[in-house]
């Protein structure tokens, strides 16, 4: 029973195979030519075909070795490839999954060109009703919104990296606390160039503080 190759390494193996056997047809069909035109007595042409065919060995010797190396760098692109792909999929997986809401935004008018499932979650919204709308609609009013923005933009410019606790608005219109975290998508082009933020809903911790806060006054 033959073992089946594994999987990315068939198209190599018989890439090597057949060049190895192309190669070797024409070595001995051009040699033979070569040793009957060349040698008439039968002692040099013995030798001559004993020299051959140490040659036709080291030749296709050193053949072989070329085209597994050859083949072994591109079975390890592939695997390469296949990895970060696999390793992308993975981090889509867990960012899709994680309980913070996470956007991506476009720095100058503050657009949304991307979120994770979790913003459903949150908010209340779909990535489709929110993709390509400005951030303001999740802020509780429109100065809530410019005021983020001009407390935002000169931590970015200074330090790349902006958090706060703020007040935010669902799609019910439920204003929520949360935790932000601001960073340059692009670490050398600045925050114009897109935004990454990440919402943390810390509701649940703001009122048990306030609920400890209350009964310590009474």
């Amino acid at each position: 029973m033959v073992t089946p190759a594994p999987p990315g390494l068939s198209r190599p193996a018989f890439r090597v195979a057949l060049i190895f056997a192309l190669v070797g047809a024409a070595w001995i069909l051009f040699s033979d030519r070569a040793v009957e035109f060349l040698f008439d007595e039968a002692a040099a042409t013995h030798i001559a075909q004993s020299v051959k065919g140490i040659a036709f060995v080291l030749v296709t010797a050193a053949l072989i070795y070329w085209l597994t190396l050859r083949s072994l760098h591109d079975v390890r692109d592939d695997l390469t490839a296949k990895q970060l792909s696999d390793t992308q999929d993975l981090l889509e997986a867990i960012r899709g999954n994680l309980g913070d809401a996470i956007f991506i935004s476009d720095g100058r008018n503050r657009t949304i060109e991307y979120c994770n499932a979790a913003v459903t979650d949150m908010f209340g919204y779909t990535a489709a009703e929110l993709v390509g709308m400005s951030s303001e609609l999740l802020h509780v009013d429109r100065e809530s919104f410019e005021r983020f923005g001009r407390d935002c933009e000169p931590a970015l410019n200074r330090d790349g990296v902006y958090r706060c606790q703020y007040q935010l608005r669902r799609k019910n219109g439920e204003a929520f606390h949360a935790e932000v975290t601001v960073s340059n998508a692009h670490e050398h082009l600045g925050w114009q160039a897109g935004i990454v933020v990440i919402v943390h809903d810390i509701t649940n911790r703001v009122q048990a503080h306030e609920a400890l806060r209350q009964s310590e006054q009474t």
